[in-house]
């Protein structure tokens, strides 16, 4: 089954093991480190307390397998943007699409 819950400081070890992965190169952020990792959750978690994002842990039959969340920009004529990882050995299941349709579902609340 898959769920979106929000994101937690213990997911901080699995999503630097699925970022890891050099077949990352478009992803616009970087950690060097599990602590990074952990600053950067502890950072978007209290973003999320005060409105500014939603990020959310994609987990399908208990494991993390990946994240998505959106956030409000305004640059590039922008308003908004949805932003995901998913672990490789889970790519072309149509996981994401699912996640995407759950996170607008979750926004027109």
């Amino acid at each position: 089954m898959l769920r979106l819950r929000p994101q937690k400081v213990s997911d901080a070890e699995r999503f630097y093991e699925i970022l890891a992965s050099p077949r990352f190169t478009y992803f616009p952020v970087v950690m060097k480190s599990v602590k990074q990792e952990r600053d950067w959750l502890r950072k978007t978690i209290r973003a999320r307390k005060k409105g500014s994002n939603c990020n959310f842990s994609i987990v399908l039959g208990g494991r993390v397998v990946g994240a998505i969340g959106f956030c409000t920009i305004e640059r590039h004529g922008h308003v908004a943007e949805v932003g995901y990882f998913l672990d490789e050995a889970y790519w072309g299941r149509g996981i994401v699409t699912k996640a995407v349709r759950m996170l607008e579902a979750y926004l027109r609340k």
